[in-house]
């Protein structure tokens, strides 16, 4: 079933409410806080206009979860008011492909991974051509180190949406997390040409260049990124890594002292991943353990990536604490099903 056709099953029959899901779609893709808030307010218009519609309050709880998930909003309230909307979408349309990826999102960033894929799947049996199923689906696989399954959705998302940038970010993350670095560089830079603003695309093309070696080249990505977006948090994680590889490591970890960057790791699998990631390379043995561990424990189980792909885990790989965290890793991985 596509896009006009599920429109067309739970129609926003006011034509002045649906010009504003349609706007708020576009301030959504933005990625920031300010297309964040008009999308909110294109919303939150539509629904006056409207009423309870699942379309619109499905989009209200996608806001709230983007809030947090681009660290704008990291508090529990933002977090609530998500699950909040997503229950009011589902009241008013048990079916609403949009509400079960917000579902999906809530519980699979936070050590649910069972529950994210079902509802996942659920949003796309419905809605095979949804963007951000086919976005997040594939993203949050790549991170569980289950990959075969899901390149069918890969290869739909490059056809349904071959331009968008998301696109590309996710061909790029899911090549990263299965080890084809070579395929991922190509793309990214690929990608990152036609996108050098972009401060998500410059995050992953930073990460790819350093697992590749190719540190000059990261510097200088980092550079744009953090003039672009100095706030988000991902970029100062990057950022932080790449210092310690240059041998600068009192400013990387200069950096990791922002409260922002805890805040957010401590709910979300990837950030934790990442700050692990990110003290391996400056040293901090413990530190960079406790967080791999509370990333496992969010449902990071990536444990071919973990064991030998990632350049950056050298240092850590002979501690015993990561050798007896890595069986209980290969464990999960081995018995997790998509």
């Amino acid at each position: 079933m596509d896009e006009d056709h599920r429109i067309a099953s739970n129609p926003i029959p006011n034509v002045y409410a649906y010009e504003c899901f349609l706007k708020a779609r576009h301030e959504l893709w933005k990625w920031n806080e300010a297309g964040l808030n008009n999308a909110l307010d294109y919303l939150q218009k539509g629904l006056e206009i409207e009423g309870e519609n699942a379309v619109l309050l499905a989009g209200m709880r996608y806001v709230y979860f983007q809030y947090g998930n681009t660290e704008i909003k990291t508090d529990e309230v933002t977090l609530q008011k998500a699950e909040d909307y997503t229950k009011r979408a589902l009241e008013a349309d048990p079916e609403s492909p949009n509400a079960h990826i917000v579902l999906a999102l809530l519980r699979g960033w936070r050590g649910n991974p069972q529950e994210a894929i079902k509802h996942f799947k659920r949003a796309l049996d419905v809605e095979p051509n949804n963007f951000d199923g086919l976005v997040w689906l594939p993203c949050f696989c790549a991170y569980l180190g289950k990959t075969e399954g899901i390149m069918p959705y890969v290869e739909r998302l490059l056809r349904v949406e071959p331009h968008h940038p998301l696109t590309h970010f996710t061909d790029g993350l899911v090549n990263i997390m299965d080890g084809k670095f070579s395929a991922a560089l190509h793309s990214l830079s690929v990608c990152y040409e036609s996108y050098p603003h972009d401060y998500l695309i410059q995050w992953i093309y930073a990460q790819i260049l350093l697992y590749s070696h190719l540190y000059d080249q990261a510097n200088s990505v980092i550079e744009k990124m953090v003039e672009n977006a100095p706030d988000f948090v991902m970029g100062k994680l990057v950022w932080s890594t790449a210092l310690g590889l240059s041998q600068k490591k009192a400013e990387g970890l200069s950096i990791l002292k922002d409260p922002k960057i805890e805040a957010l790791a401590r709910g979300d699998l990837g950030a934790s991943y990442y700050l692990a990631e990110s003290y391996a390379v400056l040293d901090q043995k413990k530190e960079a353990l406790d967080w791999l561990e509370h990333a496992v424990d969010l449902g990071f189980m990536n444990f071919p990536f973990l064991n030998k792909t990632n350049p950056l885990l050298e240092n850590i790989r002979g501690d015993e604490r990561f050798k007896k965290l890595l069986k209980r890793v290969k464990h999960e991985w081995e018995n997790f099903e998509v």
